[in-house]
């Protein structure tokens, strides 16, 4: 596990981030969408010459604000990443979104349904 000590710097910080990025084949990033403030999930694969980075399921938002709250949901599951990431590339986007969707739905308590 990478981990960042509290009081490092932001350079310990970015380094972090790298080596992070370096494992995973899978990650989310919040990037524009279509002019819009967009979160997106980025998969790497492996060609026989370079590795490729894609964007296999991506969604847009009005503000800065609802993008956030998603990635923030996102980066509590970080350990799913792969899975949704072999999901999207089998099955397409549509079905990670169906998913994303249960899944936020089942996270909220009862007491949240009208």
């Amino acid at each position: 596990m990478i981990k960042v000590r509290p009081g490092k710097s932001a350079s310990a910080f970015s380094q972090c981030r790298e080596r992070f990025r370096a494992i995973c084949l899978y990650r989310v990033v919040r990037e524009p969408t279509a002019d819009r403030p967009g979160v997106k999930l980025m998969g790497v694969q492996i060609s026989s010459n370079v590795p490729l980075t894609r964007v296999l399921w991506s969604m847009s938002f009005p503000d800065d604000h609802a993008r956030d709250r998603l990635f923030a949901w996102l980066v509590h599951r970080v350990d799913r990443w792969e899975e949704w990431g072999e999901l999207a590339a089998r099955k397409g986007a549509r079905e990670l979104s169906e998913l994303l969707l249960e899944l936020a739905f089942d996270d909220r308590p009862a007491a949240m349904d009208p």
